[in-house]
């Protein structure tokens, strides 16, 4: 689907807690010419970041942004743009 959304010539952004941005996925996101990727962090405390996201690892979502801007300047590739979003809910409208 993102294949065809790009052969039309339209931009593709996508929306991901970034548990699954492995490296192999970041590889293919850059080839496919993703425009954007936005992920939800919620928390900078670890336990309340997994209790927000079910079964989320705060290090694991770090780790993977660190590799994506990493293969991003191995490639130099300025796409994808990477955005965080912040879900404030009572328990985390503390840490904006």
């Amino acid at each position: 689907m993102a294949r065809a959304i790009k052969a039309l010539g339209l931009k593709l952004s996508l929306s991901t807690n970034g548990t699954l941005l492995s490296t192999d996925v970041v590889e293919e996101l850059i080839d496919i010419g993703l425009d954007n990727v936005v992920v939800s962090l919620d928390s900078g405390h670890p336990q309340l970041f997994g209790n927000i996201r079910l079964g989320a690892d705060l290090g694991v979502v770090l780790n993977n942004l660190k590799a994506l801007n990493e293969i991003k300047q191995r490639r130099g590739s300025k796409h994808p743009a990477v955005g965080i979003e912040f879900v404030g809910m009572r328990r985390n409208v503390h840490e904006i």
